[in-house]
């Protein structure tokens, strides 16, 4: 949805009041209450701004508008801390910087997708069964079931952050613990949704199959990833493009197939811009990926 130049303008004019007001604010229950009220007032006004970075044509730009959103949903989310809106936007706010990081700034990227997973995982604690039933020590792949689709986004980017921070440490068995965890919730959005987010979740599991084991009890294996990069694709018929650099990262690698990975990654690079409508930012993060992996074939291979 686009807007006018002047209801723009009047949405940067609130951001700026509500940041000044943070600053001016004192602590009487009066400043908090009116400080709520402005920031429950401003949520669609977030989505929409975030809308609007995902969507500029400059990879640049999308990395630093996604960096400042991710400070200001950050305080959003402290004076309203049960607004779903604001901790869905943080957790996919996180979430995307740290995909644009990840390979120049692997630990800061790990950092990010921590600070996403937690965002998610206060989001999915406003459900009062998952809360209670978490309180009681029970599983999270026991309890994904709770959650309808309003939930969809906050259980997808839970998983997300979870799922790319345990594929950047997947030689520390820490890290192999929440597997479970990542993969439920992945599924789960799939079961909501199936063609949430462009087939974003169906990519990420398909990344998980390529290199865990079956043994594994999660399905794994490069068959199984395989049929899930080719279900993901579908959603878009192909235009998203980060289901190919998924596939050749993850799948050609293991699979040692070389010029695959080189083929497909120069595919990306070769797609128009904005093959993907309303999906610039995942297109541009895609081809930037591709690059890189190409740049550095020598250490996959």
């Amino acid at each position: 949805m686009r807007f006018s130049r002047h209801v723009r303008s009047g949405r940067r004019c609130l951001i700026l009041g509500l940041i000044l007001g943070l600053m001016t604010a004192g602590t009487s229950g009066c400043s908090s209450m009116i400080l709520k009220m402005q920031a429950d007032f401003m949520a669609p006004m977030i989505s929409e701004m975030v809308d609007q970075v995902t969507a500029t044509e400059n990879i640049r730009v999308m990395r630093e508008g996604i960096a400042a959103n991710t400070l200001l949903i950050s305080s959003l989310v402290e004076i309203s801390p049960n607004n779903l809106t604001y901790l869905e936007q943080a957790s996919f706010a996180y979430c995307a910087y740290g995909m644009m990081v990840e390979e120049e700034d692997p630990e800061f990227a790990a950092e990010l997708y921590q600070t996403g997973k937690k965002y998610g995982l206060r989001g999915l604690n406003t459900n009062r069964d998952f809360r209670k039933s978490r309180a009681q020590g029970k599983p999270i792949p026991k309890l994904t079931g709770v959650f309808d689709e309003d939930y969809a986004p906050l259980v997808c980017w839970t998983a997300m952050n979870n799922g790319l921070w345990i594929l950047m440490n997947m030689d520390d068995s820490a890290a192999l613990v929440e597997l479970a965890d990542a993969i439920a919730l992945a599924e789960r959005t799939i079961e909501l949704d199936e063609d949430y987010f462009y087939g974003v979740p169906k990519a990420f599991l398909a990344a998980y199959y390529a290199f865990v084991p079956d043994f594994y009890g999660t399905g794994g294996g490069p068959d199984a990833s395989r049929r899930m990069f080719e279900k993901a694709r579908a959603v878009t018929d192909g235009r998203l493009l980060l289901v190919d650099v998924f596939e050749a990262r993850f799948l050609k690698t293991q699979l040692k197939d070389r010029e695959g990975f080189v083929r497909q990654l120069e595919a990306v690079l070769a797609a128009e811009p904005d093959i993907l409508e309303d999906g610039r930012l995942l297109t541009e993060m895609a081809k930037f990926k591709a690059r890189y992996y190409l740049a550095h074939i020598d250490e996959f291979f």
